[in-house]
């Protein structure tokens, strides 16, 4: 945790490295969060919750790769050849982002469109430079079709090893097992996926009213950053607080 804070002018900030394989999803290679704070204590009591939504983020991220990945050369492909054809007949470049890209593809949203939209753009660059040098035209790109069916929904604790998993390398251990104690309480009341409801979360917090403040937000953000990862892999309709 401490080694994430980070003082300029007086000031402190988190600073967290960006994981190679999500480079090209981010415009550098840290993504940083200003505390508000130039006292060190209030710096490392504020620095868990700045420090959440960037690792449910890369999470979220990584998941999007992994969604999108059986359909990433089609897509590609598919650009490449449009964005080719176009420049060789002198037209403009039919537009194309991620998100029209993966209409009808069996992905969850969150985190597919980003990488599906690096795919397009390195797609046109690589077709101007084909145009460019006179390279034979790409070859057709045939219908696509998915080589995966989504998961079903198993037990949320086996889906939390799951999301965990994804912090390895990114967050220290005991990070790691502070957020799987904090969610594992609120999962004690939800064994399975169908139990987590809007319902279901607010009678927990309201059971757990005696907790400390500032651990009982812990323990809600700690649970929708894991109801989120859900969210993105397709095994949740909604966030609890949204339904």
């Amino acid at each position: 945790m401490i080694s994430y804070l980070q003082k300029r002018r007086g000031r402190y900030f988190i600073r967290v490295r960006v994981p190679h394989e999500l480079r090209a999803l981010y415009s550098g290679q840290f993504v940083e969060r200003h505390l508000g704070t130039g006292d060190y204590d209030e710096a490392k009591r504020k620095a868990p919750d700045a420090l959440a939504p960037i690792f449910d983020d890369f999470a979220a991220r990584r998941a999007g790769v992994a969604a999108v990945a059986p359909a990433l050369d089609h897509i590609f492909a598919t650009a490449r050849a449009r964005a080719y054809a176009a420049i060789i007949a002198g037209k403009p470049i039919p537009f194309i982002d991620g998100r029209t890209a993966l209409e009808g593809r069996d992905v969850p949203a969150a985190g597919s469109i980003d990488v599906a939209d690096v795919a397009i753009a390195e797609a046109l660059q690589e077709a101007e430079r084909m145009a460019t040098y006179n390279l034979p035209a790409p070859s057709p790109v045939a219908p696509w079709r998915a080589s995966v069916k989504p998961g079903e929904p198993v037990q949320s604790l086996a889906d939390l090893e799951s999301y965990l998993a994804s912090f390895e390398g990114l967050a220290k251990p005991l990070y790691i097992a502070k957020r799987r104690g904090s969610i594992k309480a609120i999962l004690a009341t939800m064994p399975n996926l169908a139990d987590v409801t809007r319902p279901a979360v607010q009678a927990w917090h309201d059971a757990n009213r005696t907790m400390a403040p500032e651990s009982l937000k812990r323990h809600r953000n700690d649970a929708r950053g894991f109801f989120k990862w859900l969210r993105a892999h397709g095994k949740l309709a909604g966030l609890p607080s949204e339904s």
